[in-house]
Order: structure tokens, then C-alpha cells, then sequence
């Protein structure tokens, strides 16, 4: 076979496997989204892929952006994972809750679709890193008409943080990684590196953190350790939620959680 015509299949081959989505979890709620008027877009940049779910149907009014957590980063606290993609459809479920006329999901890098660089370290140790940050960015960039209302889950709080978009109007995180430096400290585990966060900006934006009673890997100490790097608390208010976990019994409360709309004081 000519070298040229295997090339253009290799090529060919490598676009398809970007363009799909890895089997789990959104294989098991494609239908149910695609129902809901969700589309799946998927964002080609020189890093990273980005996979997305949209479903925009009114332009007038807000935008809520879901960034999804760290996935499936470790089978365990010393071994990582070959896919970050989450097993669990824990973020996707809340969403399906959300009844907002606009609304976007944004997985992590290396998340549900592959990319050139796709390599352990991105969704370990240089999750947060500068280069992560932006692929997210880029994406939230896309949105830059609407008024964004931000929702985080676990690690994803600390993109949300870093995000510079004048547009944000709020900000909540759900079980939220809020503080990089008391998290390794609790868990006793390697630096994670990341960007300087800018807390006085982040002191003006309405911020609502909502945190599992019963959540021993985002306990309230996290939340406290980022409250006393702000210059203001004015901005900020914390809820917890009654006998949740990490990743457990949200989904009831969630609707209710949503009629609360960050204010600062």
C-alpha cells in the first residue's frame, strides 16, 4: 500500500476516534439527552479535545455551564487510571434536573474523547495545570453573549475559579475542591500545581458552595481554607447538605438548590 494512502487512513482513523465518545458513562444517558434537546459538540483545539453537551432554546436569558470533576483519575490512591472519563454519570444527573432554557456541559481534558496529547500526567498530577485551564477557557470563551452561571463539581472548582470571563454572573460548586494546598495536605498525597488564583476578583463574584455533611473527601475544612484567602467574605455563603456524600444524595435536594441564586451581601 502506498505510504501516502496510509497516512490518509491513519489520519482518517485518529479523527474518528477523537470524534466519538468513550463508552462510559454517556453511553448510558445518550438518549435520554438527546431527548432533552441536548446536541454533543465536541471542540478540536491544538491540546485538547473537549466534549460537550449543548442545549441552547433561548438566547435572552442565562447560561448555566456544568465543568465536570476529575473522573476517574485513580483506580486508587497510588495507581491512575488508563481513561479519566467518569464512571459514575453523577454531574449528568443533576443536569437532567435542571429545567434553565440554556444550558452546556463541559468535560475535563482527556475526558470521554482523545486528544494528541493526551497523556497520564493530564489527568493526574497536571490536572489544574495552565495548559488544562485553557482548553476549558476556550470553550466558556464560545459563550461570551450570554450572562454564565457557573456550576462546578469536585475538582472542577478550582477550573471554575481560574475561569477570567467578565460574563460570569455566579458561581456554585457542588462538593468543590476549593483550596489545591489544604486538600494534598489532607490526603497526604503529591503537589498539585496550578496557575496563581485571583482572589480579589474572585471576592466580587456571588459564590454559593454546597458541601456533603457526610463527603470525607471535601470535607468543610476545604471550604474554610479558601474563605481565608478572600479579602471579603461578602460574596460568599456555604450550604451544606444534609447526609450527602461526595457523589450521593443530591439529586433530591437539587431542584430546590437551584431556586438559590447567589447574592452578595
Amino acid at each position: 500500500m502506498p505510504i501516502k494512502k496510509l497516512l490518509n487512513i491513519v489520519i482518517f482513523l485518529f479523527l474518528c476516534a477523537c470524534a466519538h465518545p468513550k463508552d462510559a458513562p454517556w453511553q448510558k444517558v445518550s438518549v435520554d439527552f438527546k431527548n432533552r434537546g441536548f446536541l454533543q459538540k465536541t471542540y478540536y483545539q491544538k491540546t485538547f479535545n473537549i466534549f460537550t453537551l449543548e442545549k441552547i432554546s433561548d438566547a435572552a436569558k442565562p447560561l448555566h455551564i456544568y465543568i465536570e470533576g476529575d473522573g476517574f483519575a485513580y483506580v486508587n490512591k497510588f495507581r491512575p487510571s488508563i481513561d479519566p472519563t467518569p464512571r459514575s454519570t453523577f454531574l449528568l444527573d443533576l443536569i437532567a434536573r435542571d429545567n434553565a432554557a440554556n444550558i452546556v456541559y463541559i468535560a475535563r481534558p482527556c475526558q470521554y474523547v482523545d486528544s494528541a496529547i493526551c497523556e497520564e500526567k493530564y489527568w493526574t498530577l497536571d490536572r489544574f495545570s495552565a495548559l488544562a485551564i485553557r482548553a476549558i477557557s476556550s470553550v466558556v470563551d464560545r459563550y461570551k453573549n450570554y450572562e454564565i452561571e457557573l456550576f462546578a463539581y469536585s475538582g472542577g472548582a478550582i477550573i471554575a475559579l481560574h475561569l477570567p470571563q467578565k460574563n460570569i454572573k455566579n458561581i456554585r460548586t457542588i462538593a468543590g475542591n476549593l483550596d489545591l494546598e489544604e486538600f494534598v495536605k489532607l490526603h497526604d498525597i503529591s503537589s498539585l500545581q496550578t496557575p496563581k488564583i485571583n482572589y480579589e476578583r474572585l471576592a466580587k463574584i456571588p459564590q454559593t458552595h454546597f458541601i456533603g455533611s457526610r463527603d470525607k473527601i471535601i470535607p468543610l475544612q476545604i471550604f474554610n481554607a479558601y474563605t481565608k484567602k478572600l479579602p471579603s467574605k461578602n460574596c460568599v455563603k456555604i450550604k451544606v447538605v444534609p447526609n450527602a456524600s461526595h457523589n450521593e444524595n443530591w439529586q433530591q435536594m437539587w431542584n430546590y438548590n437551584l431556586q438559590s441564586e447567589p447574592k452578595c451581601l
